[in-house]
């Protein structure tokens, strides 16, 4: 059970719990602004064109059969595979093959 907030003493939190305006720990990361000017230098590097051309090799790579290839283009496009549901309650989908 979670318990509320404490709201009889100054404990630099707000009365939601969140780290209230002057809190010290409250700064957020000190290292989100290297990291954004890291990735704006990436975003100013690379154009669409270089962008296009990236993904086209990838793809080719992958239609030849570079398996990192298919891998980083299906994960991108449909998704990473989730857990397949078991709809009969057990065993393997291979044993119900057997029995056709």
């Amino acid at each position: 059970m979670q318990k509320d907030p404490s709201t009889n003493a100054p404990n630099g939190r707000d009365t939601s719990g969140r780290f209230a305006e002057g809190n010290r720990l409250g700064k957020g990361n000190p290292l989100a602004g290297q990291v954004h000017l890291r990735r704006q230098t990436f975003y100013s590097a690379v154009s669409e064109a270089d962008l296009i051309a990236i993904v086209g090799a990838v793809v080719e790579k992958a239609k030849r059969g570079d398996i990192a290839a298919a891998k980083v283009i299906l994960e991108w496009t449909i998704g990473r595979p989730g857990a397949l549901a078991q709809l009969d309650g057990g065993g393997s989908w291979l044993d119900s093959l057997g029995s056709m």
